[in-house]
């Protein structure tokens, strides 16, 4: 909430305080600390469903670190062949930053967000009936161009409720995601794996958590196009 004051001096460009020619006004913003309700509560709501958003794609991205151990026991892969999905996954990923970032600011955050959650799923689920290394490697590259949707334009929506005096704050609490969300997904996973008795199930079971994460994230307002 802003009101303005007039005053003599000169609406030029120049410090209100300085040496302006006679005969100019200037116009001094002076802010009134009034918050509306509704507006932050619409901030922080952002913050806890983007927040749960970024912290859901390690609910897939976690899946085949821990499922690696099961692999190499019931399948006899080296830890080449199963660097092999590593390598597909990080050059995806490093791609797909570039290319969504970009994306995101054309066709909006929420649908390339959407895409990227619901891609991400499938190719978690689809992962636990592969067995061939080759195909491993193609779901690698398709879960790094899935993930990589997220943090550009998850932070695009952040930028758009949180002005740049307050951000670092925000997002040294908002990047928390990321830690907390591989943790909790990681634990998930081996869980996951102990109780159906088999590292691949896992991999497919966590996709159905995704989706929740998925939709709320995608559904989050933005002040952007999207």
């Amino acid at each position: 909430m802003i009101q303005t004051q007039k005053r003599s001096a000169a609406n030029i460009g120049l410090p209100v305080d300085g040496f302006l020619p006679h005969g100019y006004t200037a116009t001094v913003m002076h802010p009134t600390h009034q918050k509306d309700p509704l507006y932050e509560r619409w901030r922080w709501q952002i913050f806890a469903i983007t927040w749960l958003g970024y912290a859901g794609f390690y609910l897939t991205r976690k899946s085949f670190s821990v499922a690696k151990i099961g692999l190499e026991e019931e399948f006899g892969y080296t830890n080449t062949q199963l660097g092999y999905f590593d390598n597909a996954y990080l050059w995806a990923y490093m791609v797909g930053q570039f290319l969504w970032g970009v994306l995101g600011d054309k066709l909006g955050p929420r649908r390339i967000l959407l895409m990227g959650f619901l891609i991400s799923c499938l190719v978690g689920y689809a992962c636990g009936f592969a067995v061939s290394m080759g195909v491993f490697a193609l779901f690698g590259v398709a879960q790094g161009l899935a993930q990589s949707t997220g943090w550009a334009n998850l932070i695009k929506n952040m930028s758009a409720w949180f002005s740049q005096r307050e951000r670092g704050v925000v997002m040294g609490w908002w990047c928390t995601n990321y830690a907390v969300g591989g943790f909790v997904a990681t634990a998930l996973a081996g869980y996951a794996a102990q109780w159906f008795g088999d590292w691949l199930t896992q991999m497919a079971s966590k996709s159905y958590c995704s989706i929740n994460c998925a939709l709320m994230a995608s559904c989050a307002p933005t002040a952007t196009t999207g």
